[in-house]
């Protein structure tokens, strides 16, 4: 069965239908805040001047935004718990690296002291080994960030640097 809507005046609709019941009838209100009051003096007038044995249902859309919001309630609780336990679980992994690499680093020290390295030596030594890397991991990376120099920047320095003094630096090429 095809189940086909119009919205007409009843005195409209009684001229087209060869009976005399409506299936449906809507109801709107300006302000959302006066919608239950509306419905159930809708339901208390439909029943007060109709049979007592026919059967009224009033709905509104305010209990399917409730339930709607309810749902988007659940699913903003549960795409929340699952965010705390990938942040955990990746916490922890990031730790358990970290001691990983300190109990290395203890070890490493603790050979060099026992050599005989002096304090000031080992500062030294870890300074400059956080300087080259940090220098270094930009050269490194993934191609979206700093990438290595391009065929083009080398060809072109060639070019400006290839036979007799460098023009930006004034000084002669390398010799392979």
């Amino acid at each position: 069965m095809v189940d086909f809507s119009t919205i007409a005046p009843v005195s409209v609709v009684r001229f087209f239908k060869s009976d005399d019941a409506i299936d449906f009838i809507y109801v709107s209100t300006k302000d959302m805040q006066v919608v239950p009051q509306v419905s159930a003096a809708a339901k208390a007038l439909l029943i007060g001047r109709h049979r007592n044995q026919s059967f009224y249902r009033v709905d509104n859309l305010a209990a399917i935004l409730d339930a709607a919001n309810k749902i988007s309630l659940g699913l903003t609780l549960v795409l929340l718990v699952i965010a705390m336990i990938s942040l955990v679980s990746s916490g922890i992994s990031i730790m358990n690296v970290m001691l990983i690499t300190v109990t290395e680093r203890t070890r490493e020290i603790g050979v060099k002291k026992a050599l005989g390295a002096l304090r000031r030596v080992l500062l030294t030594e870890f300074l400059v080994e956080a300087n080259q890397s940090r220098l270094l991991k930009p050269r490194v990376t993934p191609r979206g960030c700093r990438a290595p120099p391009s065929r083009a920047w080398r060809r072109r320095r060639r070019r400006r640097c290839g036979t007799g003094a460098c023009r930006s630096t004034g000084t002669a090429p390398r010799s392979p």
